[in-house]
């Protein structure tokens, strides 16, 4: 506010400035009448050297005062308007700064002159691979020169509009800033909601003129004539024209038929034109214009999907390792001169011999400066040597070894961490985090590093990541010190827990806590993530036991006397059971139908998975209540004390029966497999193993020789 006060009184002063007084005075042209009596014409003449008609005093007070005029014309115009001033500036002088300027930021949209801003390169994406080898591949369609050569001659059109689409989080932004790296061509980008904002109608349409003609002076400066335009949540000019009368809508569709014609109209695709590759990202594909879709507007499209387990254990390594290198890092401490000091951080440093390494630094401090890295060799009496021209924008006086290299001193500041950095539970992470995405997990990484370091510790450990993705997932804990654990939550979870050891379709329970949470929850079981996604029906009733079983476990241990912490239960249940009957089927075709069949089917698979639920509880008392007691005193279970304590348990219970209920096992056992075999005989479609076939030789002789015994 100070400073809108301060121009508009200088503006006010240089406005009422005697600007008359800069006027340029007269210039009398002699006349010379000696000669009237011989002529009767009058006539003017130039004066000779030594008296003409401008004198020098004359020429001198003209450019002064003229200069005088530009000047104060010059401060009204900056007094007024900086950004016209400086826009004036640039295009008549160029730069005015030293340095080369990177990025220029309009009203609605920014350029960077080099690619992306921050060095993003396709190793920092991770994940979905085949979308990022295609948008690769397109991008390597429109650089390579050879490629142009061969299309010209085929007559094949370079796709060049590409549409990103998927779930939030999936790196979409990511993979452009990428992009736009490896092409190094000028990049603008471009909100889509900037660009609808405004007032005033009309001003959709030319904030997408000026974009694009933005970009097109942009590729002309471009050695291969190309630039690059990011629009970022492109629904918010791109939804489906129509959907109302108002002046707004039809602001709207006006912004969108704009951005149409930009794309392919008229002109659009002139061979003579640079170059513009235009790259949208959005997670709402369903609202988009139809005419947005098409073929030569976005020539293509590339889906983003929620990374699987294989890509979850990629980015939980990749963000973890980060972290480790930070860590691990040595800072070293340079005298900067005018800029005080500098400081380094030494990354990946590799030993040569005892006395040298190679490293990469990066600044960290000043922060004007910060994230510029530099190769350089650090030796152990405290000298590094660079590269004089990468270097030589930060300090002053540099000691030059050669024309290429340059020596300075520096101090260490910070010696780097040396305490174990072991990383074997990312797996264990990875399966735990099913359904997180990229920027969740990359969150989850940065919580847990900050968990440590409010603790005192320069890395974070298995507990603070999994502490970090139960809160991610369920909530903040919310502990009740006067009462401690609740017996009945612990019985709950003991129940989901053992039946995901007994049912066979069931993934491994692989984390239990009894800790309520802001979420709601009051108790939780996680579960290995299996990335199956065709299902069979055996495997989704075994899933819908386990649902029921921590139901089933209060009911038994507190004599049917059940809460309403099963609340949520009974609903998945109910979903997954018309799931089973209607959605898929999975009873026959006639009870997808909506009618009092359909719903006796599923009120039948309800009751049978109860029963199953009852009657594996019942059976396993015991070791029921060795979980909840472990739950009591621990109040969470990883997955080493839960195979622990069920390893042992299930041993405890078989070393019970006696001799002769060991002998009906072993029978039992041989029939089970004989019944395998003979379901593998009757499939064709399975190979039998040579232990197959030596299992049925082997059963069919006990067969032979157990009635006679």
């Amino acid at each position: 506010m100070v400073l809108r006060l301060v121009r508009l009184w200088l503006s006010f002063i240089i406005f009422i400035l005697p600007v008359s007084s800069a006027q340029i005075s007269p210039i009398y042209f002699k006349k010379d009448s000696s000669n009237r009596n011989n002529s009767n014409k009058s006539y003017t003449e130039i004066v000779n050297t030594n008296n003409s008609f401008i004198n020098g005093s004359n020429a001198i007070m003209f450019t002064k005062k003229t200069g005088s005029l530009i000047i104060f014309s010059l401060l009204q115009l900056c007094a007024v308007s900086p950004q016209s001033c400086n826009k004036m500036m640039n295009d008549l002088f160029g730069i005015l700064t030293s340095k080369p300027n990177k990025s220029q930021k309009y009203s609605f949209f920014e350029v960077y002159t080099n690619g992306s801003p921050d060095g993003t390169s396709w190793d920092d994406v991770i994940g979905n691979n085949e979308s990022v080898n295609e948008l690769r591949r397109l991008i390597s369609l429109s650089l390579s020169r050879d490629t142009g050569l061969r299309a010209r001659r085929t007559g094949v059109s370079v796709p060049r509009n590409i549409l990103l689409i998927g779930p939030p989080g999936t790196g979409k932004t990511l993979m452009a800033r990428a992009a736009s790296e490896e092409m190094k061509v000028p990049l603008l980008v471009a909100s889509a909601s900037e660009i609808v904002k405004g007032k005033y109608a009309g001003v959709g349409v030319e904030r997408i003129k000026t974009l694009f003609d933005t970009a097109r002076r942009r590729a002309v400066s471009n050695k291969n004539r190309i630039s690059m335009i990011f629009i970022d949540e492109l629904d918010s000019c791109g939804r489906s024209r129509g959907t109302g009368d108002s002046s707004v809508s039809i602001d709207h569709d006006n912004t969108l038929n704009q951005l149409l014609v930009e794309l392919d109209g008229f002109k659009s695709r002139d061979e003579s034109q640079p170059l513009v590759i235009v790259l949208a990202a959005t997670n709402r594909k369903d609202i988009l214009d139809s005419a947005l879709l098409r073929k030569g507007r976005f020539d293509n499209i590339v889906h983003l999907r929620k990374p699987d387990l294989k890509d979850r254990i990629s980015l939980f390594k990749y963000y973890v390792n980060k972290q480790r290198i930070n860590g691990r890092s040595r800072e070293i401490c340079v005298n900067g001169g005018r800029r005080n000091e500098i400081i380094f951080q030494a990354l990946n440093e590799e030993s040569i011999d005892d006395n040298q390494n190679i490293t990469t630094l990066k600044v960290v401090s000043p922060i004007k400066l910060t994230g510029n890295k530099y190769q350089a060799k650090l030796f152990s009496n405290k000298t590094a040597i660079v590269k004089t021209k990468d270097i030589s924008n930060l300090f002053g006086r540099l000691r030059a070894m050669n024309n290429n290299t340059s020596e300075f001193n520096y101090d260490i500041k910070y010696d780097g961490c040396i305490e174990n950095d072991n990383i074997d539970f990312i797996e264990r992470l990875a399966d735990l985090s099913d359904g997180l995405v990229g920027a969740d997990i990359s969150a989850i990484a940065n919580e847990a590093a900050l968990k440590a370091m409010d603790e005192g510790r320069i890395f974070a450990t298995e507990g603070d990541y999994l502490n970090v993705i139960e809160d991610t997932i369920l909530g903040k804990p919310i502990r009740n010190i006067e009462n401690g654990p609740d017996w009945r939550i612990a019985i709950h979870e003991a129940g989901h827990i053992l039946a995901s050891f007994v049912l066979e379709n069931v993934d491994f329970a692989t984390r239990a806590s009894i800790i309520p949470r802001s979420g709601g929850s009051l108790g939780v079981t996680m579960f290995g993530a299996n990335d199956i996604r065709n299902l069979r029906a055996s495997e989704l009733r075994d899933r819908l036991v386990m649902i029921l079983c921590g139901k089933a476990a209060e009911s038994y241990v507190f004599d049917g006397d059940s809460s309403t912490g099963a609340s949520d239960d009974l609903d998945r249940a109910t979903l997954l059971a018309k799931a089973i009957v209607k959605n898929f089927g999975m009873n026959g075709i006639k009870y997808t139908i909506e009618g009092k069949e359909s719903k006796m089917k599923i009120q039948k698979e309800l009751i049978n998975a109860e029963t199953r639920a009852n009657n594996l509880v019942k059976k396993y008392n015991k070791t029921l209540y060795t979980i909840a007691n472990e739950l009591m005193i621990h109040e969470t279970l990883n997955t080493d004390k839960l195979n622990i304590l069920l390893a042992n348990s299930d041993y405890e219970t078989k070393q019970q029966p006696n001799s002769q209920n060991n002998l009906n096992s072993v029978i039992n056992t041989i029939m089970n497999d004989f019944r395998k075999i003979r379901d593998k005989n009757i499939n064709k479609d399975v190979v039998k193993t040579r232990g197959d076939r030596r299992k049925q030789a082997f059963v069919l002789l006990l067969i032979l020789i157990l009635p006679n015994i």
